[in-house]
């Protein structure tokens, strides 16, 4: 399941029921969104990095 923005709480919402209910459960859940267009800040436009700078930044941003 892949979802943007307030679909991403959707998606995560139905996919906690599903897991726990009998139906069989998602494999993966990707949300997207970005902060909202008032909150400025001079960090780095990630979707401009390189893939192996954006699995860094993904990584960084998990632990």
């Amino acid at each position: 399941m892949c979802s943007h923005s307030i679909g991403g709480i959707i998606a995560y919402e139905l996919a906690y029921r599903i897991k726990g209910s009998d139906l069989r459960s998602l494999e993966y859940l990707i949300i997207s969104g970005r902060k909202p267009p008032y909150i400025w800040n001079d960090e780095k436009i990630i979707h401009m990095l390189s893939n192996d700078k954006i699995k860094y930044q993904i990584a960084e941003t998990v632990n």
